[in-house]
């Protein structure tokens, strides 16, 4: 395997080539997941505090894991690079307009102007917002959304029931924050602080006075009236009879008075 990897006119048996296939594919007594046991768990391939390799364990870009020469600063650096290609992988594929995330998308016309191809409207900035989000990031971004629920609950398999920080909301809040960053299109979460303040911090803590409301601030970045305006020149909304002025007021109230966006939410819904 190593010789036909280096070189491309090396040339092997087709019965070497159908050992090698049936080992690798798990198909004898032993299989590789034994000797990469054995190897990382090794006595012998222990590492001192002072030794050099020492700093290589975990490098999670530079140097790649191939040119590291220590088994165990080879193996987990193997795992800390290939874990770190395949979230990217997922967050660029979630954050693609069709997966869900865009609540408005600005498009350039032949003139050079902006225009708007999706429209903002009350499905897309309410009380359902951050479990609808979450759903989204569990479809796309399932090895993620996996990685943060251990750490932020400080168990492997993820499992922790809280009444306040719940795991759930924790990582749909941070996973929204990584991908408005990665695609600013990706702005269903954004939209949402952005129109209520409030709307992690609520789902966040149970007792606003013991935990400052501030966490909405790190999503906080499009002015309330943006959304609010488009909902407001919605042609359906006079399906329930609402004027604009009366939604614009009502988006105003509830950035002074900080109240929960669920309360305006089912005055529509």
């Amino acid at each position: 395997m190593f010789y036909s990897s280096k070189w491309k006119d090396f040339s092997r048996g087709s019965t070497h080539s159908q050992a090698v296939e049936k080992f690798l594919g798990g198909q004898c007594q032993h299989h590789p997941g034994e000797i990469i046991h054995n190897w990382y768990s090794s006595p012998d391939g222990r590492l001192g505090k002072n030794d050099d390799a020492a700093y290589l364990m975990w490098s999670s870009c530079e140097p790649k894991y191939s040119q590291i020469k220590h088994i165990r600063a080879c193996l987990t650096s193997f795992a800390a690079q290939i874990c770190i290609e395949h979230a990217v992988r997922q967050a660029k594929n979630a954050v693609k307009p069709n997966n869900g995330l865009h609540v408005r998308l600005s498009a350039k016309g032949d003139s050079g102007s902006y225009s708007n191809s999706l429209h903002t409207d009350w499905a897309d900035i309410g009380s359902n917002t951050v479990s609808r989000v979450g759903d989204i990031f569990r479809t796309h971004e399932p090895f993620l959304y996996d990685f943060l629920s251990c750490v932020a609950s400080g168990k492997i398999d993820g499992d922790l029931v809280r009444k306040t920080r719940p795991i759930d909301i924790v990582v749909t809040h941070s996973i929204a924050a990584l991908n408005f960053s990665l695609n600013r299109f990706a702005n269903w979460a954004t939209k949402a602080a952005g129109s209520n303040p409030n709307l992690w911090g609520k789902v966040f803590f149970d007792n606003t006075q013991r935990y400052p409301n501030d966490t909405s601030s790190l999503m906080y970045y499009v002015p309330v009236g943006t959304p609010w305006q488009g909902v407001a020149e919605d042609p359906s909304m006079e399906d329930f009879g609402i004027p604009s002025e009366i939604v614009l007021s009502l988006a105003a109230v509830v950035q002074r008075s900080g109240s929960p966006f669920s309360l305006t939410w089912s005055f529509v819904s």
